[in-house]
């Protein structure tokens, strides 16, 4: 998934040491990208050095915490079927946001 499209469906124990592999990632600072269809999806990423430190998944700021849960859920989604996911290289900040 190093910069490419992937869809993942189903789960094994490779899909198990996938989801270590993107919760290294996104604590090393990347962003993971998932689609769903034309359009639809969102960019999840870890800010553990802000202030408070904070995920943002589905769109909203949640507290560094909530990590386990997030990966849980994006557990569900790659479980659930297609979901297109890749790694956008350029990490979003505040000030990008419309309206921030």
């Amino acid at each position: 998934m190093n910069g490419m499209d992937a869809t993942h469906t189903g789960t094994s124990e490779g899909a198990l040491k996938g989801l270590d592999s993107i919760r290294q990632r996104l604590w090393h600072g990347e962003t993971l990208c998932l689609r769903f269809g034309e359009g639809v999806g969102f960019d999840t990423w870890v800010e553990k050095f802000g202030n408070p430190p904070q995920v943002f998944f589905e769109g909203r700021a949640r507290p560094i915490d909530d990590l386990d849960a997030v990966m849980a859920r994006i557990a569900d989604y790659l479980a659930q079927g297609e979901v297109r996911v890749s790694w956008n290289a350029e990490i979003p900040t505040k000030r990008d946001r419309p309206g921030a």
